[in-house]
């Protein structure tokens, strides 16, 4: 009920319309006169999340900031109104120590937090289990359907992949030709971005191909390997403004010109560029050391090699799985290298709404060698062998699961660190 105390879970795959639901459900607590507010682990999600419900959201560490200093007037905990209401979205990233945390200033402030994610896709980072195990309960609403893909098929090959059934989810992708299998490693990221490069000369925009990977250092090779081949045909302007070093893979400076993909690394709240925003590259101007940024959303901002530097200015033709669970886009070209789990390839495969594609090899592809060729037709290796190695990195899941004093279930997930009862006690308190 709208405005009532208590905690509320909402669990949706990829697709299945959780921020449509959001922005139902925020008209009805506005019409009721219940204040909302959102939040997110990345102030980027958060963004997305206002843009797309019209909730007022910001990231969850300024959150409890604010709920950690009372006001000296009331002595309620800030940023948390009393009868109110919190959206939390992607709330399965969320580690349990601040979900905790989250969940004892609404205690304390009577407010009532609404739970939102999808416990198969990128688990916590730190210490978790928490949103997994309130999944489980038995007032937890689960959404159904799938909005983003075009093609039913692929609807019911990510259901398969999702929950386990890798091989069969598999067999669908091979036999709509999504899976792209190369001898090895440097043969693989050279159609990886001859495929990249064809799929952006017929996008509408340059936000609507990326490339997906699930380490930094295949992302930093990737771009190097696309921003080559786009210089190649002369798509980037002849201007060249170098990002002090320390940022770029191996110390290097970063190498930006007008017409590149550039993504923000660190939050400036002030200029509403956040960690995970998107821009291209529309100016350079050498002399004063200073470019201009045209973002996803519609705007220019100025800025200095210097705040660059600062805000981990990055190129973003490939980018991590991880600054990409969230994103939609029409066309995902998946790296399906050893660091991939059942979670990182079902959000990779999941982000495009017309074509999701996925290469892989049996090499290792490990990113330490930066060769390209782009005109080699080695044989390729067995079909099962390739399916077989893609298999084994896909039925890898990295789920947690809440430690407790509970006997472990059969397929119990991997186990993180003790959390006491008064987390447990919290979370049920709510759930009531």
């Amino acid at each position: 009920m709208a405005g009532s105390t208590g905690l509320q879970v909402i669990v949706g795959a990829a697709g299945t319309g959780k921020t449509a639901a959001l922005a139902t459900a925020h008209r009805a607590w506005q019409a009721a006169g219940v204040p909302v507010q959102g939040a997110a682990l990345a102030a980027v999600t958060a963004r997305r999340l206002e843009d797309a419900t019209g909730i007022a959201s910001g990231s969850l560490a300024r959150l409890l900031a604010d709920a950690e200093h009372p006001d000296p007037g009331t002595g309620r905990p800030r940023g948390l109104a009393r009868g109110g209401v919190v959206v939390v979205d992607e709330a399965g990233m969320v580690d349990t120590r601040r979900l905790c945390r989250l969940l004892t200033h609404a205690v304390a402030s009577g407010t009532q937090i609404v739970l939102v994610g999808d416990p198969r896709q990128l688990p916590e980072i730190e210490a978790g289990g928490l949103f997994t195990t309130l999944v489980r309960g038995p007032g937890a609403l689960h959404l159904t359907g799938n909005h983003r893909q075009d093609q039913s098929w692929e609807h019911h090959a990510l259901t398969q992949l999702r929950t386990g059934h890798v091989e069969a989810a598999l067999d669908a992708y091979a036999a709509h030709h999504r899976i792209h299998p190369a001898a090895d490693a440097s043969a693989l990221r050279a159609d990886l971005v001859t495929d990249y490069l064809h799929a952006r000369a017929n996008a509408s925009s340059p936000y609507d191909v990326a490339i997906l990977a699930a380490s930094r250092a295949d992302v930093a090779l990737l771009n190097a390997l696309v921003r080559g081949a786009l210089a190649g045909r002369g798509e980037l302007g002849r201007a060249r403004l170098d990002i002090p070093t320390g940022i770029a893979t191996a110390g290097e400076p970063l190498d930006l010109q007008t017409g590149d993909l550039v993504i923000v690394g660190r939050n400036d709240n002030q200029l509403g560029l956040f960690n995970g925003t998107r821009a291209v590259v529309a100016a350079v101007d050498v002399p004063t050391s200073s470019l201009t940024l045209h973002t996803e959303d519609d705007r220019r901002v100025t800025l200095t090699a210097a705040w660059a530097a600062r805000h981990d200015l990055r190129h973003a033709y490939a980018m991590t799985i991880h600054k990409a669970q969230g994103l939609t886009v029409d066309h995902a070209l998946l790296y399906g290298a050893e660091g991939l789990t059942r979670e990182a390839g079902y959000v990779g495969l999941s982000r495009g709404r017309r074509e999701n594609h996925i290469y892989t090899t049996t090499d290792q592809m490990s990113a330490r060698t930066d060769e390209c060729d782009f005109t080699r037709a080695d044989p390729l290796a067995g079909e099962e062998q390739l399916t077989a190695a893609l298999a084994r990195r896909l039925n890898s899941s990295r789920v947690h699961r809440l430690a407790s004093y509970d006997q472990p279930q059969p397929g119990a997930w991997r186990s993180t660190r003790p959390v006491d009862e008064r987390t447990r006690s919290r979370a049920e308190g709510l759930s009531r």
